[in-house]
């Protein structure tokens, strides 16, 4: 065995160790840094079966959403509708209630006003001079009157007329021992109550009977005693 050659090769080795230390050190990561174990970073993502769960949910509720748009449109439109002939039909009520008791005609609407103790409680139609009403609450005589009729005024009244009452008493007659008897006491009496006028309001104003949009109705009392 050569001495020399084995000297050498321990040098060598040594030489080799430290030379591997410093390469070690000058490529190991510094402890302040964070120490990745894997050489890609790991990502996350929805798969094709729950994109296509969550389409089909979002799908049925936009088509369930747009499927009551048309009804709550309707249903808008209608009270809209309902409330501005309200309004209307709560004109033509003030006309009949500020009408004075000389006058048998209201001043704005020309709505007749039967008068009193003519011997009939029946409801007996009235006659309305204006009885097409435009969208702004002015009255017209005829549907060609303008073009802004949009209602149809019916007035139906029934003005308080004569009745017979027939009135009983029982009692025992004054002075006597008799048993109870009853009186009875008739006549002729004019009846004071109010006079009332039926009031609907149609529209449209060309409409009548079942093809109508839509109707409003109240009934109106008066006392014109």
């Amino acid at each position: 065995m050569n001495w020399p050659t084995l000297r050498m090769t321990q040098r060598q080795v040594q030489k080799t160790r430290r030379l591997g230390d410093k390469e070690t050190r000058r490529l190991s990561p510094s402890p302040c840094l964070p120490i990745s174990l894997s050489s890609s970073p790991s990502l996350s993502a929805f798969s094709l079966v729950e994109v296509a769960m969550s389409v089909a949910i979002a799908s049925f509720s936009l088509v369930t959403v747009m499927a009551l748009l048309p009804v709550g449109i309707a249903s808008n439109k209608t009270a809209i509708d309902q409330t501005a002939a309200m309004n209307v039909l709560a004109s033509v009520a003030a006309d009949l209630r500020t009408t004075s008791l000389a006058s048998s005609t209201t001043s704005r609407f020309g709505i007749s006003i039967p008068a009193a103790n003519q011997g009939t409680t029946a409801m007996t139609s009235t006659s309305v001079a204006y009885s097409y009403i435009g969208a702004d609450g002015q009255p017209y005589a005829t549907l060609a009157s303008g073009s802004n009729v949009k209602y149809q005024l019916t007035a139906t009244a029934m003005a308080p007329g004569e009745v017979t009452v027939t009135s009983s008493h029982f009692g025992i007659p004054p002075g006597t021992h008799n048993r109870p008897t009853t009186y009875y006491l008739t006549g002729t009496y004019s009846n004071h109550c109010a006079t009332q006028t039926y009031l609907k309001l149609t529209w449209p104003a060309q409409a009548s009977g079942t093809n109508i949009a839509g109707s409003v109705e109240t009934v109106v009392l008066m006392d014109r005693n």
